[in-house]
């Protein structure tokens, strides 16, 4: 049994009276730990796979089983899936500007039920494990872009995920904070953490187990 099975994955759009083929058959398979890089071109369905793969989205037709259970059938714990199996990271950072770092990387914890002290423990773990043990207090417009990204990551592990789906984390950074942010990621697979992330910058797929390419349709 895989760790992560995608079949054949169909999912298409209705827009005015055209219907546009996004994903056409779509299929892969990832074992614990591993990483995978999806490359292609804009409206090639990269963003839209990650959705199904991550539960915020469904296919047409097509499967995908997450420890040999399907996410998408009857009865499956499909919000518990999304909240404590799998970690996102966008391109965009969505951090909340009301809140300071230590308690955005603890949101998803507390709203999950866990209390405060612990949740704020956790996250000041977390910062310290993408390097940013010195700004536990400080708000995102203190922050820079790659520090900003930095929390996002750590906020993705809160629920400690075994899969982390990471959409163009590095789209907004410099080269130095890419980088920095794929050592990061290094690091977490290191530890077992299975890592799909979807990016433009070819010279990035080197350091993943496998490279996909989508094309558009």
């Amino acid at each position: 049994m895989s760790f992560l099975e995608v079949s054949n994955i169909i999912k298409t759009y209705k827009k005015s009276s055209n219907i546009i083929n996004v994903l056409n058959g779509f299929s892969m398979t990832l074992e614990g730990g591993e990483s995978v890089a999806i490359v292609g071109p804009s409206g090639s369905g990269k963003s839209t796979l990650m959705h199904i793969i991550g539960g915020l989205d469904r296919p047409d037709s097509g499967s995908v089983l997450f420890e040999g259970e399907d996410i998408f059938k009857a009865g499956y714990p499909i919000d518990k899936y999304r909240n404590n199996k799998v970690g996102f990271v966008f391109q965009f950072h969505y951090l909340l500007n009301d809140f300071n770092a230590i308690e955005n990387v603890a949101m998803p914890a507390m709203i999950s039920g866990m209390s405060m002290p612990k949740a704020l423990k956790h996250a000041e773990f977390l910062l310290d494990k993408v390097g940013l043990g010195d700004r536990y207090h400080h708000h995102p417009n203190e922050l820079s872009g790659g520090e900003q990204q930095r929390v996002a990551i750590a906020r993705a592990l809160m629920n400690e995920p075994r899969l982390l789906l990471a959409d163009e984390p590095t789209g907004n950074l410099d080269l130095n904070n890419s980088y920095e942010i794929m050592n990061i990621f290094d690091r977490l697979k290191s530890e077992g953490v299975t890592i799909i992330m979807v990016t433009h910058d070819e010279k990035l797929t080197s350091k993943f187990d496998k490279r996909i390419v989508l094309e558009k349709h």
